[in-house]
């Protein structure tokens, strides 16, 4: 590790509105530029960071959140990978511990997560239409809406929908399939995101990998240059 990399930035990161995303981008851009990490490093990190907050997002039973909470989570993520490649990372954390409201949809729902549920055929619904606030699924809930199918009623703030044991054990060739079966097809749902999560981290944490030799290839040829320069 070079002494520049070691050495602390001298900004103050307890001066930067953080919780809005154009002043917390614009410092997150002077400190990687402290590391020597170019714009376009970063920006082809994005993409990456994107799939795996979204992977993560579906795990945690969210179909929507706010637009600053899902950006704000992509900034940490081009942080930890950017910083971890230069070595740079154990001497410089993330370092911000407060995040903004994930279920605030004031704002809107953060576009790149609801395209990324459409395209796989998973609901951006909210239980009431309109709502400011984003609603966090549970299992159970999942479960049930799948049961219930897209004509299930819908819930309102401080009501749960209450379905009879009859009406949920009739089916006929139209009905959705039995509850059990819904639950095992969520099952499976939700082990394919945790695997494209997971993947979607080799792949960053790869990217990582390639951009440290990068920087590591273009010092060595810059040390050549010079040497030949001198010769």
């Amino acid at each position: 590790m070079t002494s520049q990399q070691s050495r602390q930035p001298t900004f103050d990161h307890s001066k930067v509105n953080h919780l809005k995303k154009g002043p917390r981008r614009r410092h997150m851009d002077m400190a990687f530029r402290h590391f020597n990490l170019t714009m376009n490093q970063i920006e082809n990190l994005r993409p990456k960071s994107e799939l795996v907050i979204c992977a993560l997002m579906d795990c945690r039973g969210w179909h929507n959140v706010g637009k600053e909470y899902f950006e704000f989570e992509v900034d940490i993520n081009v942080w930890t990978s950017a910083l971890r490649a230069k070595g740079a990372l154990t001497d410089n954390p993330w370092p911000w511990s407060e995040f903004p409201d994930v279920a605030d949809l004031s704002d809107g729902a953060a576009p790149v997560y609801q395209a990324w549920r459409l395209r796989r055929c998973r609901s951006i619904d909210e239980p009431v239409k309109g709502a400011t606030r984003a609603h966090k699924f549970t299992i159970e809930e999942e479960n049930e809406l799948a049961a219930n199918g897209p004509s299930s009623p819908k819930s309102v703030a401080g009501e749960k929908t209450t379905i009879s044991s009859s009406a949920r054990n009739s089916h006929d060739a139209t009905s959705p399939a039995p509850a059990h079966l819904e639950k095992e097809e969520l099952a499976r749902e939700k082990q394919e995101a945790t695997r494209q999560f997971e993947k979607a981290t080799r792949e960053f944490e790869e990217a990582a990998r390639r951009l440290e030799e990068f920087d590591h290839r273009q010092k060595e040829i810059l040390e050549r240059e010079v040497e030949e320069a001198q010769s």
